[in-house]
């Protein structure tokens, strides 16, 4: 029989590897892009269920992924702290974190152009051709947009390999953690109260590279739940009989009004993430206890890999070739779930080969 503190230890490590898998999901939505809001369809038909199912498996349901992130890390950071502020220990915390985020995540950030520059000098090669084309991506390695900014998608940015935007905000909420811990010190409940209806109500966020008030609500309840040495699982567990049938019902709602104007969309949604994330540790805490999970294997430790890899190396476009090249032959639905299935298996097997043939790599790029 595990003990409260080693099965919340257990469950945080057990739900890493499904949290990345989320991830996945949510960069593999695939085409077409537009759509038309399901609760504007008048007559469903096979576009539609195909719809609902991208919109479901891609746009909502494995959105409380990030969010649990960052409510795990800012628990884990000061889980320690025993209620009151220690200089030492934070000290300690910010240097091995250099360690575990910002190595990986300057390496993971300049491995794309590698990639790059290596194929370019490759084919050069291969096709004994005069290698040029080497300049703008050389002087990227040293420009910082490379590592902070570069624009994505309208407003959006991040850094060169996108999905480490999470690493970039998780390093700054952590160096502001001290203002996080006056914060939370001083308001008590009514500054948890404040954030979660913040959130709840859909005021806008603040959101600048690296600061992003989305980021800063989650950080905060993690940080929250750490400082008032609250388990998490356990907390959670006495609200699962009031949380599961709201955490359904709202999932459906934000599934079938996603990308209308619709108020209700944007409200469900934020109430699903919350309750959601209560959900994802009640149930997955009751499997570790169920079923004496033991939480880390090789494919939980390549939850980093998988999460830096499927769009750092070209691994999920290699799965979209392959799908591709199928799919005359498989239906549409069975070719959307083999793209992030695939990238997966493939950064999960590239991995083991890597820990299999330099296991202090490994461990280096990863932040272990």
């Amino acid at each position: 029989m595990k003990n409260n503190s080693s099965l919340q230890s257990i469950t945080f490590d057990t739900i890493r590897f499904p949290l990345v898998t989320m991830v996945v999901f949510i960069h593999c939505f695939g085409l077409p892009n537009e759509f038309t809001p399901l609760c504007e369809v008048k007559d469903f038909n096979y576009d539609e269920i195909f719809t609902f199912i991208r919109i479901f498996f891609s746009k909502v349901f494995p959105h409380i992924a990030v969010p649990t992130f960052f409510i795990m890390s800012s628990y884990l950071l000061f889980r320690s702290f025993n209620g009151i502020w220690d200089f030492n220990q934070w000290s300690h915390k910010i240097k091995r974190r250099i360690k575990s985020l910002l190595i990986p995540y300057l390496i993971w950030n300049m491995i794309p152009i590698l990639f790059y520059i290596a194929t370019v000098i490759g084919g050069g090669i291969i096709h004994n051709k005069p290698i040029q084309g080497l300049s703008e991506p050389i002087s990227s390695l040293f420009s910082w947009h490379t590592y902070w900014d570069i624009k994505i998608d309208g407003a959006l940015t991040g850094p060169m390999n996108y999905p480490l935007w999470f690493i970039r905000d998780l390093m700054i909420h952590i160096i502001l953690s001290p203002l996080i811990f006056i914060y939370i010190k001083t308001t008590k409940v009514y500054g948890i109260l404040f954030v979660l209806l913040y959130y709840l109500l859909g005021f806008n966020f603040i959101s600048i590279p690296g600061l992003n008030f989305f980021v800063t609500i989650f950080f905060v309840m993690g940080s929250y739940l750490a400082l008032n040495k609250i388990d998490i699982i356990e907390q959670f567990k006495k609200y699962s009989n009031y949380i599961y049938p709201i955490c359904i019902v709202s999932l459906f709602i934000a599934v079938y009004t996603f990308g209308s104007n619709l108020p209700i969309s944007g409200y469900s949604f934020r109430i699903y993430i919350i309750t959601g994330i209560i959900t994802l540790f009640t149930i997955s805490g009751f499997l570790c206890k169920k079923y004496n999970i033991k939480g880390k294997t090789i494919i939980t430790s390549s939850t980093f890999f998988v999460y830096a890899a499927h769009l750092g190396l070209p691994i999920q476009k290699s799965a979209n070739i392959i799908v591709n090249s199928i799919a005359d032959i498989v239906p549409p639905v069975i070719c959307y779930f083999l793209v992030p299935l695939i990238t997966i298996f493939l950064c999960v097997l590239m991995y083991i080969i890597l820990n299999s043939i330099s296991p202090r790599l490994t461990t280096f790029v990863c932040g272990r």
